[in-house]
């Protein structure tokens, strides 16, 4: 406890925003060959998604997209505003890009994780209200799902099956950690889902992304459809590392195997933006759930 003290006192004595953090919001890194490539939602977000890239987590070039810096520019795909949380996976030689756009649910695709990433009849998936933060899971049978966040009423956030089947899966509960404000809008977000010890885990963040308490919750099933059964205190949240707002981000291995998470935090104790980019180990616990290794946290750096 002594330890995770002074590391917390240590953060909270440092220059909030460095000349040369990354500040990039709802973070994803995909990793290939010796090389990550990271995307997140941009300062402002109506451009498109820039990428940056990296062989040590800690310097990162760029912005390094086939387009002025964008892996996906606004025009060679769906959307006009509000380029959210990407996602970015691999089938065959194509790459794909599932992200949000006003308010709706795209995907484009390319050649190269750098893109161009295109969708040449600039459409979003077909909905029946508003939807973000899409995450594509492909379970061991191969099986798919896309959970997803729908604005209704609440950020909740539900899945959708290959077979068309559509599952709730896990809302902000009132008088709890997710809901320290006690919003008439409740906020459940941002899901990543990963398979680990024979069981699906799902990382989500609740509370508003403007609210300090913005923080990563962790719930697990037996199936990718659920029941999920969530943990009662969050993996990530600013009691653990001193920071406000920390949420929203995608979990990959490193090149080591561990399994990181990358997320984002206010700009500093007083201003939400520009959020920046930070990485975290997770760490499995004997009762089957995770937290986190504060050692490992790192702020990635961009050049000056």
């Amino acid at each position: 406890m002594k330890k995770l003290l002074l590391i917390t006192a240590s953060l909270l004595t440092m220059p909030a925003i460095h000349a040369r953090t990354m500040q990039l919001a709802d973070p994803t890194i995909y990793a290939e060959g010796d090389t990550y490539y990271m995307y997140g939602t941009g300062s402002p977000s109506d451009s498109g998604f820039e990428v940056y890239t990296s062989r040590d987590l800690v310097n990162w070039e760029g912005p390094a997209g086939a387009k002025d810096g964008f892996a996906l520019t606004k025009g060679d795909a769906f959307g006009t505003w509000g380029f959210w949380a990407p996602q970015i996976i691999k089938e065959g030689d194509k790459y794909y890009m599932i992200y949000t756009a006003d308010e709706q649910i795209a995907v484009a695709e390319s050649a190269s994780p750098l893109g161009p990433f295109t969708n040449p009849e600039s459409k979003a998936l077909e909905a029946d209200t508003r939807r973000i933060d899409p995450f594509v899971f492909r379970a061991s049978d191969g099986k798919t799902f896309l959970y997803h966040v729908r604005l209704d009423g609440e950020n909740k956030i539900c899945c959708s099956t290959s077979t068309g089947d559509f599952l709730p899966v896990v809302s902000a509960a009132a008088g709890t950690w997710e809901d320290t404000a006690n919003a008439e809008w409740r906020v459940c977000e941002g899901p990543t889902v990963i398979e680990h010890g024979g069981k699906y885990h799902l990382f989500y963040s609740a509370n508003d992304f403007r609210n300090i308490d913005y923080a990563v919750g962790h719930a697990v099933a037996d199936s990718p459809e659920g029941p999920w059964v969530k943990s009662p205190e969050p993996v990530i949240s600013r009691q653990k590392l001193g920071l406000n707002g920390t949420g929203h981000g995608d979990i990959f291995p490193d090149a080591q195997g561990n399994l990181r998470y990358v997320f984002h935090a206010h700009a500093s104790e007083k201003r939400v933006a520009p959020r920046q980019t930070l990485i975290v180990t997770l760490v499995p616990t004997a009762d089957g759930g995770f937290d986190l290794d504060p050692n490992s946290l790192i702020f990635p750096k961009i050049p000056d």
